[in-house]
């Protein structure tokens, strides 16, 4: 439980100075900075609880939740989306493995490299699926209530 509150934290703190670092606005950076809270929240939750260790699961959700949260702001406030889902997948992005599959290249031990690069591939794939999902959602229903409102 304590390791959770530590990561949580550091989580906040790595999408403030994101945050901070791309220039978004005061009135948005507690929105934006609450993005990477939820996103590491819905990770945390179906990595330790729902999906015991299944990286792929755990980050398609949370990215899924970081693009629908970014959409819904981006829409409430008048604000582009990006404002909202940059910071938050930023606690999610697996720089720690790639890291580490890094030096262990530069070390000659395959296997360890091996296991750090396909756990960073499996990471970046679920987030980037997840978002995906959303953003063709959203997208198509912006094109269809442009196909309506020509018809109307």
């Amino acid at each position: 439980m304590e390791t959770l509150i530590i990561q949580t934290f550091t989580a906040i703190i790595g999408t403030a100075g994101f945050a901070l670092i791309f220039h978004i606005r005061h009135k948005f950076m507690f929105l934006a900075v609450a993005g990477g809270l939820i996103g590491w929240l819905v990770f945390s939750v179906f990595n330790n609880i729902f999906t015991p260790k299944s990286l792929f699961i755990s980050n398609l959700m949370a990215g899924l939740i970081c693009a629908l949260y970014s959409e819904i702001m981006a829409r409430l406030l008048k604000a582009p989306a990006s404002i909202f889902s940059l910071p938050a997948v930023i606690p999610l992005i697996p720089g720690a493995m790639l890291y580490r599959c890094m030096i262990n290249i530069v070390n000659s031990n395959e296997k360890l490299a091996s296991d750090y690069g396909k756990a960073a591939f499996v990471t970046a794939l679920g987030l980037t699926l997840g978002m995906s999902g959303v953003w063709a959602v959203f997208d198509l229903g912006k094109k269809v209530k442009n196909h309506l409102d020509k018809f109307s």
